[in-house]
């Protein structure tokens, strides 16, 4: 039975245009060269949302009462819409 190897990149903070574009770079080398799944963790800097494709934004968020939040976490299941969780 052989091992598997995954490559882990570190948690940095990004902006949304370079996290979706480490996104690409990852998927497009795992397909070119065949290299192992990547774990990665990151954080936005400053907050956004990202959807895919094929979500609509007017189905995806709901409004919510704007203000100062010391964290924001967001956990999105494939098909499902972003679930967030602020402390303030």
């Amino acid at each position: 039975m052989s091992e598997a190897l995954w490559r882990f990149l570190p948690f940095r903070a990004l902006n949304a245009a370079e996290n979706m574009a480490v996104d690409e770079a990852v998927f497009r080398l795992n397909r070119r060269e065949g290299l192992p799944p990547t774990l990665r963790f990151y954080g936005w800097r400053p907050p956004a949302v990202s959807l895919g494709y094929f979500q609509k934004t007017s189905r995806e968020l709901t409004s919510a009462p704007a203000g100062r939040r010391e964290s924001t976490s967001c956990a999105v299941p494939p098909g499902e819409r972003p679930f967030c969780t602020s402390t303030s």
